[in-house]
């Protein structure tokens, strides 16, 4: 209710701005916020001590092993170094935008290049899911990862079937007659299973 148990009003105190208007501009912000309910008091968490604190030990309880190994070795080696230090309510799309232009330029751990379009757009959605349970916490107002623009996968390229004729898989058939896995293609050729199956 905005007093506290004295019947003293209760008072925050919000700092570090450049100028007069920008803390007027803050100061209907945090009023328009607290009347709408969705004013969310900054915290000085990092991104990196959500991440390695609270995310990924409760994270590792609720997903596959291999997700959670997944998770947290994209989050050391692509989100942390970039954004860890930052202060979680301070990331903006901007920052998350920058981020993926640098991983598709240079992002490869062993400086040979950027990382394909589809990786860019996993660690987008790692992120994505960090920042929405950080919303749940109640630690940021906002998921800036929804309004973030990660790359598009490129339009994967049909590729030429290639195939033996008739002819061509009976002479191969006819040459592999003594091979200890002539048994094995023939099934494979009369039957169509993909190699799994065969085996």
């Amino acid at each position: 209710n905005g007093r506290d148990e004295t019947g003293k009003r209760r008072q925050k105190w919000h700092g570090s701005f450049r100028t007069r208007k920008d803390a007027e501009i803050a100061r209907a912000k945090i009023v328009g916020d607290l009347h709408a309910g969705t004013y969310v008091e900054p915290t000085r968490v990092t991104l990196s001590e959500w991440v390695v604190e609270r995310w990924l030990p409760t994270v590792q309880t609720q997903v596959k092993p291999s997700t959670y190994e997944s998770y947290a070795r994209n989050m050391t080696h692509h989100l942390l170094p970039a954004l860890g230090q930052r202060l979680i309510h301070d990331i903006g799309p901007n920052q998350l935008n920058a981020l993926y232009a640098e991983l598709l330029c240079s992002g490869r751990r062993d400086s040979t290049g950027g990382l394909s379009a589809k990786t860019v757009r996993y660690i987008h959605t790692i992120i994505h899911k960090a920042l929405s349970d950080a919303l749940d916490a109640g630690l940021i107002p906002a998921n800036v990862a929804e309004r973030a623009k990660p790359p598009k996968p490129r339009a994967r390229t049909s590729r030429e079937i290639r195939f033996w004729e008739a002819h061509e898989l009976r002479h191969f058939l006819d040459r592999a007659s003594g091979h200890r896995l002539r048994a094995a293609w023939q099934l494979a050729a009369m039957t169509g299973m993909r190699r799994g199956e065969v085996l």
